[in-house]
């Protein structure tokens, strides 16, 4: 789904009220509902700017790696020499990240 930030005073009650509905999904039950009731503010990925990213890269990048299959193959997609997204940018520098690309494919 994404990442969220929220007043915890606001959103407790909104999974009170999904979890009384019996709604355990975030992004099905919780998610929907605050449009309308709630301020809600997205970020649009595709806007942002990545300095020092290459044509042959996707440069609104993401993935949902929310199972294990899936972060398999987001793995995929950051070795070789043409990587849909390369991790190694000396212009935008992942801090404390540790990969070694000859392990993820």
């Amino acid at each position: 789904m994404g990442n969220y930030l929220f007043e915890p005073g606001l959103l407790a009650p909104v999974l009170e009220q999904a979890a009384r509905r019996g709604g355990t999904d975030f992004g099905r039950h919780v998610m929907p509902d605050l449009p309308g009731r709630r301020a809600v503010y997205a970020y649009d990925l595709a806007e942002n700017v990545v300095p020092g990213v290459q044509a042959y890269e996707e440069s609104a990048y993401w993935r949902d790696v929310g199972t294990l299959p899936a972060l398999r193959a987001a793995r995929r997609d950051i070795p070789g020499e043409r990587p849909r997204f390369r991790l190694h940018n000396p212009r935008w520098p992942i801090r404390g990240l540790h990969f070694d690309h000859r392990s993820a494919a």
